[in-house]
């Protein structure tokens, strides 16, 4: 069995919406070993399932929970709480959040760790004082930081916010960066990949994740890259 992390981008999208509950268990259905979703926190300090920052034409931070999950896209799905979502996928998948926007860190925390095996999880967020602090609240989570673009000071950074992951943009990625990552003792995730060709290449440099919209593609890669080892 490959090594290589397939993580579903936001769910297994083909047929429900991007970050649904439906898209996750249809990821789950087809065996992925990871989904990937976005946290954003409400106006009364609860945690929802969304990308963007803005919802119907209002930030989602200043929306009440009771607002939000009475809202029905056209397929008729609703935003998923990170309850719900944890409950899902508890012993069945492993979770990488992507915390766009919180403030209740404490209650974050005590949410995740109350319902998900720690081990299980991965948080993640462009956001590096946000990781910085989850690494010292020492709840025992494994972090990662999400990047765009190359920096020089990347591994640096890693360290200094005390991060395991870097998740980086497939752009970012080629084989110097990857030996890099992994000789100073982190692992690296991509996303950011728009086909089956950009998938072989990510797992021919030897990445430790594959998170993309195409997770029947990469495990269906991956099965025949790991058989050839």
């Amino acid at each position: 069995m490959s090594s290589i992390l397939n993580v579903a981008h936001r769910g297994f999208t083909q047929s429900f919406p991007d970050n649904s509950l439906e898209a996750f268990e249809d990821a789950i259905h087809i065996g992925v070993d990871a989904i990937e979703c976005d946290v954003r926190e409400t106006s009364d300090g609860n945690f929802v399932i969304i990308h963007d920052e803005m919802l119907m034409g209002k930030p989602v931070s200043e929306y009440q929970l009771s607002e939000i999950i009475d809202i029905r896209c056209s397929s008729g799905s609703r935003i998923a709480t990170l309850p719900e979502v944890l409950d899902l996928c508890r012993n069945r998948v492993k979770l990488l959040l992507d915390v766009k926007e919180l403030k209740s860190l404490d209650r974050f925390l005590k949410v995740t760790i109350s319902t998900f095996d720690r081990s299980e999880l991965i948080v993640a967020s462009f956001n590096h004082l946000f990781i910085h602090k989850i690494a010292r609240a020492k709840a025992g989570i494994r972090t990662g930081l999400i990047r765009e673009y190359p920096e020089a000071d990347l591994l640096s950074l890693l360290k200094n916010v005390e991060a395991i992951f870097i998740v980086a943009a497939y752009s970012m990625v080629e084989g110097q960066l990857v030996e890099k990552v992994h000789r100073a003792g982190y692992k690296i995730l991509v996303w950011d990949l728009l086909d089956e060709k950009s998938i072989r290449r990510a797992v021919s440099l030897g990445v430790d994740g594959i998170v993309s919209d195409y997770p029947h593609a990469t495990a269906r890669i991956i099965g025949k890259a790991s058989s050839r080892r």
